[in-house]
C-alpha cells in the first residue's frame, strides 16, 4: 500500500470547492479594480503634496503578505493535513498572492505615479486606503484559511488503523 486512498468523488467535492473559492477570489479582485475606477463625489479635488509615502507604504504591506504567503505554502505543505485540504489552501494561497502581485502592480503603475508626478487629491487618497482596507480583509481571510487548513488533522477518508498488537508494517 503506497499511501491513503480517498474515495474520488470526495477529492472532487473538496478540489471543487477550493475552485469556487478561487473563483470568488478573483471575481471579488476584478470587481474591487473595477469599483476602484468608478467615479465618485465627495471630498475636495485638491492634490495632497507628498501622498507617495502613503503609496509606498501600502505596496510594502502588500510584499508583506506575499513574503506571508510564501512562507505559508511551506507550512501547509509539510502539515499533516489531508492532501485535498492541502490542495485548496495552496491554491488560495496562490490566489491570494496574485491578488497581491496585481495590487503592487497597479500601486506602482497608477497610484505612485501620479502621487509622484501630479500629487493626489483627498479623494484618491481615501480611495487607496478603501481599496487597502478591503484587500486586507481579503488576505487575512486566505491566511486564516490556510492556517485552518493546515491545523486539520489526519483525513477521515485514510484508512483507519487496525486494532489489535499487529506491528506497523515497513
Amino acid at each position: 500500500m503506497s499511501g491513503p486512498s480517498f474515495h474520488p468523488s470526495r477529492w472532487n467535492n473538496v478540489t471543487r470547492w477550493g475552485l469556487v473559492g478561487v473563483g470568488v477570489i478573483v471575481v471579488a479582485t476584478v470587481a474591487l479594480i473595477c469599483l476602484r475606477k468608478w467615479p465618485h463625489n465627495g471630498a475636495p479635488q485638491a492634490p495632497a503634496r507628498d501622498a507617495s509615502t502613503l503609496i509606498g507604504t501600502l505596496i510594502t504591506l502588500y510584499a508583506l503578505f506575499l513574503g506571508g504567503f510564501t512562507g505559508l505554502v511551506g507550512f501547509v505543505v509539510k502539515a499533516k493535513a489531508s492532501p485535498p485540504w492541502k490542495v485548496v489552501a495552496v491554491e488560495f494561497l496562490i490566489a491570494g498572492a496574485t491578488l497581491d502581485l496585481i495590487r503592487i502592480w497597479d500601486s506602482t503603475t497608477h497610484d505612485l505615479f501620479k502621487a509622484a508626478t501630479h500629487g493626489l487629491n483627498p479623494h484618491e487618497i481615501r480611495d487607496d486606503i478603501n481599496d487597502f482596507n478591503h484587500f486586507f480583509v481579503v488576505n487575512v481571510i486566505v491566511v486564516a484559511f490556510a492556517v485552518l487548513a493546515a491545523c486539520l488533522g489526519p483525513s477521515r477518508f485514510a484508512p483507519q488503523a487496525r486494532s489489535g498488537n499487529s506491528a506497523p508494517r515497513r
